[in-house]
């Protein structure tokens, strides 16, 4: 590696450890030798280092040398190389030693190897050319990328190796084509097209660095917008044939040439296994980069989840150079924004729709920063949320000085309904800075006002200064809150899922709108329980509604079992723990009729919360229904990927707890291993036997259909220790 490149990302890597450690540069040797080996403790983790470029810790390893270990660090995202030339994308994989020497030069790290290095460089000349060149090499697969547009001519080719290797291979090509070829009446025109597709290469699917284990439709959203990586594609398991195929176009207004509406690209990609289809583009207005709009749309068939997802940026006028204004360039607008949604018909309770959050908001920047807007609104199955802030200040400099000063506020509400919550916040805010040459120093006062009702029923009043200074002096902040209320905060209340009879929470007494119904399944004849001269056939089917299914602690109630719900960040379970119907034809309290059965129906949209009493069969009162028979349906069971967690290695001789799965050692203890870091992040399970077994939150049993174990190995082999017929699972290698 030559040493120029090599000090880059060293110092990209020294950069983010200030960051994580404060003082780190005001250290000795000894005392950053023992902070480096605290990053054990982050392999993993979703959090990085830092985010611009992301710098996480993958692997951890120990060495002969007692005194000295090896950390794996992973460098992704844009890295300016030099003038003329810049890194629009990169990623690094790189080993560093934990030995640090404070005199060997400006960084006192040194990498001892090299894993992953990945570049995807932009060049071009104003109005002449633009040209797109990638190359790498990342654990046993080739990558490439080669794009030439000639602007004068309107002529473009882009060649795009998204993967090569052994099993298969990724390639792409898009034309720019000099001249729309009109599309028939429509009054558009073809400016280009393109291709891709994919054998045993599947879509590289990140959060924060690390792989994404379980996929929904929003992550291909992700993956959509991040279109400038080289490395958008890996290999696909070896369990499995993928492919994947995508088409795409540009589409232009034809009697204009597209200088009112261009749209490039817009495509459709559908991958598989799943499968997977994505749909949507980029699209500009008025012929100029000023106004800029995406939009993507995913349907996940494995995770029967869908997601949209819109962007939009706004510039007025065009940066001079880039996608961003200069420090001396003025503007009148500089806004930008996102719309996200997400729906999942396999858990509905995950649904939202997000137009910007409280930490990306919608903002706008007028005359040139003078005045900032934002704004966020999101609302999903638990609570809606809103907030906005204003601010009008500015930044003056004249010779080597550089004046700042900034006045704004801020409100923000959030009301909850699962469980029932209220909380509101009002920040007015202020803030003056002065910076001499190098040196600068920035003052920061705020108060703020943050309620919140009930369970904890509070009032806080918070003040609060910060006085920057430059280093090395510390920071001289302060802060006091006054609070009004309720001292000691407790779990919000929750009420019952019986939305029939009475109900007795914390010694009140509701009594419920809905009635306890009968039902003969057979002829769809229904009774209300409580209208008086009425006599049920005694074959009938008694409904009681339920807002939600409860688990099951009776054995009366025939099916899966029910796990827990998230709700508003609190793990809730309902528990039916006694079942009775009695005979009273003899007198009250009656006689307990024994051996009553009970199954939840199913219904149009999937599992339902009702509940029938004397019935053994979820489909039972679709017999006289016959024009909804083909649309009811059971919500299918979840297919749980259980991962190990992340961390330090650990061994356990007792039944241990991951999700809902139990792992119980037999004979020796069993390992939580991370040998197979950075490949594999998280740990492994490494036992000789072991005994599983599957339950709820509640401590209800789980009837699991299939156990698939992956065994993890050095490389693809056969193994004497395991046979598809000695454990009535199903075992699936992974090299």
């Amino acid at each position: 590696m030559d040493a120029w490149l090599e000090e880059l990302f060293v110092e990209t890597i020294w950069e983010a450890l200030k960051d994580f450690y404060v003082d780190i540069a005001t250290w000795g040797e000894s005392e950053i030798e023992n902070k480096l080996k605290e990053l054990k403790d982050e392999v993993g983790k979703e959090k990085p280092l830092s985010t611009s470029p992301v710098v996480k810790v993958v692997a951890y390893e120990t060495t002969a040398n007692p005194n000295v270990d090896h950390i794996t660090f992973l460098i992704r995202g844009r890295i300016a190389l030099f003038k003329g030339v810049e890194s629009v994308f990169m990623r690094v994989q790189l080993t560093i030693s934990t030995d640090v020497d404070l005199l060997s030069g400006d960084f006192p790290i040194t990498v001892v190897d090299w894993h992953t290095i990945i570049g995807d460089l932009k060049i071009s000349k104003k109005n002449v050319f633009f040209a797109n060149l990638g190359f790498g090499y990342d654990d046993g697969v080739w990558l490439g990328r080669g794009a030439l547009k000639i602007l004068p001519a309107g002529f473009g080719l882009d060649i795009f190796l998204g993967g090569l290797s052994d099993r298969g291979a990724m390639v792409g090509l898009s034309i720019d084509l000099p001249a729309p070829i009109p599309l028939g009446s429509t009054g558009l025109g073809l400016a280009g097209m393109g291709g891709d597709f994919a054998y045993n290469f599947i879509a590289r699917l990140e959060k924060d660095g690390a792989p994404v284990t379980d996929p929904t439709a929003k992550d291909y959203i992700g993956w959509a917008r991040n279109t400038e990586v080289l490395d958008r594609w890996q290999a696909g398991p070896v369990d499995q044939t993928a492919v994947g195929v995508g088409i795409n176009t540009d589409l232009v207004t034809l009697a204009d040439n597209g200088r009112v509406v261009k749209l490039e690209p817009i495509g459709l990609a559908v991958l598989t296994p799943g499968p997977v289809f994505v749909l949507g583009g980029v699209g500009k207005l008025l012929d100029t980069d000023s106004a800029r709009i995406e939009g993507y749309i995913a349907v996940d068939i494995p995770s029967a989840s869908l997601a949209l997802g819109l962007g939009v940026r706004v510039m007025i006028p065009k940066p001079k150079s880039g996608d961003s204004y200069g420090d001396k360039e003025n503007y009148l607008v500089d806004a930008q924004g996102v719309l996200d949604a997400f729906f999942s018909f396999k858990d509905p309770s995950t649904w939202y729709v997000n137009l910007g959050t409280a930490d990306k908001m919608i903002g706008a920047k007028i005359i040139t920063d003078i005045v900032r807007a934002e704004l966020f609104f999101n609302i999903n199955n638990y609570y809606v949320a809103f907030g906005a802030g204003i601010s009008i200040g500015g930044k003056w400099s004249w010779w080597i000085i550089t004046l700042t000063a900034r006045i704004g506020a801020n409100v923000a509400a959030k009301i909850g309904w699962n469980p029932v919550e209220l909380e509101g916040m009002f920040m007015i805010w202020a803030e003056l800075g002065l910076k001499v040459w190098k040196f600068g120093f920035l003052l920061r006062g705020e108060a703020k006002v943050l309620g919140h009702t009930p369970e904890p029923s509070k009032l806080d009043m918070t003040f609060a200064y910060k006085l920057d200074l430059p280093w090395p002096i510390p920071d001289i902040k302060g802060e006091k809150t006054y609070t009004l209320g309720d001292e000691t905060p407790v779990a919000p209340t929750i009420s019952s899922p019986l939305m029939a009879g009475q109900a007795l929470t914390d010694g009140t007494t509701t009594t419920n709108p809905m009635a306890i119904g009968l039902l003969h399944t057979h002829t769809g004849r229904q009774w209300e329980t409580q209208t008086a001269g009425r006599s049920a056939w005694p074959d009938a089917v008694i409904v009681v509604p339920f807002s939600c299914r409860v688990t099951d602690e009776t054995g009366a109630v025939v099916g899966t079992a029910v796990s827990a719900y998230l709700q508003g960040g609190y793990l809730v379970s309902h528990t039916l723990k006694t079942m009775e119907l009695r005979d009273i034809s003899g007198g009250l309290p009656g006689t307990v009729v024994p051996g009553v059965k009970a199954i939840w129906a199913a219904g149009p949209d999937g599992d339902t919360g009702r509940l029938h009493i004397n019935d053994e069969d979820p489909f039972s009162w679709v017999v006289p229904h016959g024009d909804v028979a083909d649309h009811v349906t059971e919500t299918p069971p979840r297919t749980v990927e259980q991962l190990f967690g992340y961390g330090p290695e650990e061994t356990f001789s007792n039944e241990r707890r991951f999700g809902e799965m139990f792992v119980e050692p037999k004979g020796q203890p069993a390992s939580l291993v991370t040998d197979f870091q950075p490949q594999l992040l998280t740990r492994v399970l490494e036992a000789r036997e072991f005994r599983l077994r599957f339950e709820t939150n509640a401590g209800a049993a789980i009837h699991v259909d299939e156990v698939t174990l992956y065994l993890v190995v050095a490389h693809s082999q056969e193994s004497p220790l395991f046979s598809p017929e000695a454990g009535g699972g199903i075992i699936r290698w992974v090299g």
